[in-house]
């Protein structure tokens, strides 16, 4: 996975990272290298079933770094961070998003059967986060 300067918001804090895809007459396969990630993942979660036109998210994660990748659908993140906004389209599993420390964010799931995987450098932490939009 590499990060893009033409792909990259706040200094690098949010980048987009390509993840290497194979396609053939069976279909398309994603292979997530770890060793090429920014940080190496302790948790991994899914978030499927959302109704289109939910919004999830709106956190940032205080100590903790994340990867979204949307593997089916199309999901729009809003990404906050030192008084800038962006929006990225995701819409194909061989690219994820990199979030750094304290960039707030939220999922806009903008397609029927849209799903989300996350990828976290620490274990679930409740106090964790900070909802509060910068």
């Amino acid at each position: 996975m590499t990060g893009s300067d033409a792909s990259s918001w706040f200094d690098g804090a949010v980048r987009l990272l390509d993840i290497q895809r194979f396609d053939d007459a069976r279909g398309t396969l994603a292979s997530f290298d770890f060793g090429q990630m920014p940080f190496l993942p302790v948790r991994m979660f899914v978030v499927s079933g959302v109704p289109v036109g939910t919004i999830r998210g709106r956190h940032a994660l205080v100590e903790q770094q994340q990867i979204l990748v949307c593997l089916g659908g199309i999901i729009e993140v809003e990404t906050r961070w030192q008084g800038g906004s962006e929006t990225i389209a995701l819409a194909r599993p061989d690219l994820g998003l990199f979030l750094d420390r304290g960039v707030w964010s939220s999922q806009h799931f903008a397609a029927e059967g849209s799903i989300l995987l996350g990828l976290g450098s620490g274990e679930y932490d409740p106090n964790g986060y900070r909802t509060e939009v910068p």
